[in-house]
């Protein structure tokens, strides 16, 4: 609002109501001129005075002007070095174009950062929680903005050097900056999370290392500059990342990538374009298992030519090769979705695991840390033996070698799948081990197998669904039969706990619940949760 001003009272004036100042040739002017005038003051020498108070007003507006320009200038640069990274403050703010200056406050179900500026979420990845970081938005959905961790002035002790020049980009590690101790407790704080109020008694996060555990690779094929690489997607922009080594795969992995990759190149082939549909190589899917390598190239055509010289070149550096092709002409981002074809080699892949044979084909699932995966069906068999019930009753049986463990140690096994493939490796799995009598196999969903099963009452019910987990239905169908034990291995601590609360409140309790770093370096933890009937 603005207010009005005073009109002049004419009592009060130098002069007569409505008249204006004048100067001595007649001229109105300005007040301050007006008193010069009456001092007889000549016009011209106004006009120098006024110039010079104009001169000396630039000039001071001008040192002002500078002067703040210099201590902005000195803040800046300090805020940029340090003062900012001190922690004195800690709000959350944009600094530039797509960067942020963040401390994150907790993990999401990924183990990434997150943080919240305004009303948007920044979900960071390579983030430690209380780490006061300068993070970089890549991608932004809604007010969910997902960023890059870019520099530190204040390190988190539990903050490491990464030793992989693709970390952030590959997709295939979450944890690589962060000491592996802080990884296991972070696990094990996901998997108390799950279990509460239920059980408190959670033990420390079992692991057997945390480097060149996995015996498999899925790897893809592009170009840069009309260069064939062979690599690793990445998990934003799902380009593919040329990759020559990796910490989670032994020196196997480095062998045979680049024996494919220079065999590729001297035919130069070309990779397959999703865009044009052309380009003949799409992915090279490596398994390694004992002394023996699986590799199945997938390609945009029908039968590849030159395939010996790639086999006899896998052959000198792994004493048992098995080589096949899949014709994949599909659109889709499906991989083995054509016809598998054996060009050369072993037919399998041959191991054993806890007593128990077994055999992989290319499109066999298998866990891709054996190690620890047989600590875990340990801790399962032991609990089966121990089990007064007569019969286990394998729910999500995968290629059944939890089936043959269970029918190894004398139970009568019901196993339930709904890969057609994995039944099938199942069946030979438990007629390669002399098991056939003992277990039987049901193809299909097990929300709608379990209900049609017999003699469940006298079981134990072991269950390793996917990462949905088993969804209020099953967990119901499974309680109604009032089984002795339920012995649960989940691979996601989010759907886990949905799940407990089901079982729970239908009549058990949890009597241990163990997390296990299957997969380290990753998000994923994998825990094992034995629940008894109460009394």
């Amino acid at each position: 609002m603005q207010q009005k001003r005073n009109k002049p009272n004419p009592r009060f004036s130098g002069e007569p109501a409505g008249e204006k100042k004048r100067g001595k040739n007649g001229k109105s002017v300005k007040a301050k001129d007006y008193f010069l005038n009456r001092k007889g003051v000549s016009e011209k020498t106004i006009k120098e005075i006024n110039r010079e108070k104009a001169a000396l007003a630039a000039a001071k507006s001008e040192a002002e002007k500078s002067a703040k320009l210099s201590t902005k200038s000195s803040a800046r640069s300090s805020a940029k070095s340090s003062a900012k990274y001190a922690g004195g403050v800690n709000e959350n703010k944009k600094i530039d174009e797509n960067r942020y200056l963040v401390t994150p406050s907790r993990y999401d179900e990924n183990f990434k950062g997150v943080a919240t500026v305004g009303s948007c979420e920044i979900i960071v990845n390579g983030a430690i929680v209380g780490e006061r970081e300068e993070v970089e938005v890549i991608r932004k959905r809604g007010t969910s903005f997902y960023a890059d961790f870019s520099r530190t002035d204040a390190p988190s002790a539990d903050r490491r050097e990464v030793k992989c020049k693709n970390f952030l980009s590959c997709g295939n590690c979450a944890f690589l900056h962060l000491n592996y101790e802080k990884q296991l407790e972070i696990k094990r704080e996901a998997v108390k999370n799950a279990v509460t109020p239920y059980f408190v008694d959670v033990p420390e996060t079992v692991s057997l290392g945390e480097f060149g555990y996995r015996n498999k690779a899925h790897l893809a094929f592009a170009e840069i500059d009309r260069r064939l690489i062979l690599g690793f997607f990445d998990d934003v922009t799902r380009a593919v990342i040329p990759v020559k080594d990796c910490l989670l795969h032994a020196e196997w992995f480095k062998k045979a990538s680049a024996i494919i990759l220079e065999w590729a190149r001297e035919r130069h082939f070309h990779a397959y374009n999703p865009r044009t549909g052309k380009g003949l190589l799409r992915y090279a899917l490596l398994r390694k298992l004992g002394n023996g390598l699986m590799l199945t190239l997938v390609v945009n055509g029908g039968k590849l030519s030159g395939t010996e010289s790639l086999y006899s070149a896998l052959k000198e550096q792994f004493e048992k090769v098995s080589f096949y092709t899949c014709e994949n002409k599909s659109a889709s981002s499906a991989v083995l979705s054509g016809k598998l074809r054996k060009e050369h080699g072993e037919d399998y892949l041959e191991g054993e695991m806890l007593g128990v044979k077994f055999t992989l084909s290319p499109d066999s699932f298998f866990q891709i840390n054996e190690k620890v995966a047989e600590l875990i069906y340990s801790e399962v068999l032991s609990a089966i033996k121990n089990s007064p019930a007569e019969n286990v009753v394998d729910c999500f049986s995968g290629i059944g070698i939890t089936s043959a463990l269970f029918a190894l140690s004398g139970k009568r096994v019901t196993s339930i799948e709904i890969s057609p493939s994995a039944v099938r490796d199942a069946k030979r799995i438990g007629a390669l081990n002399g098991l056939s009598g003992h277990i039987s196999y049901l193809r299909g969903d097990a929300a709608k197998l379990l209900p049609k099963i017999g003699n469940a009452e006298n079981s134990v019910f072991f269950v390793d669904p996917p990462r949905s987990g088993l969804g209020e239905k099953t967990a119901l169908t499974i309680t109604g039969f009032a089984p002795r034990e339920i012995i649960y291995l989940s691979c996601n601590p989010i759907t886990l706990k949905e799940d407990i609360k089901t079982i729970i409140e239908n009549g058990y309790k949890i009597v241990s619940a163990t997390p296990f770093d299957l997969f380290p370096e990753t998000k994923h933890v994998e825990t094992l949760v034995r629940f008894e009937k109460k009394k």
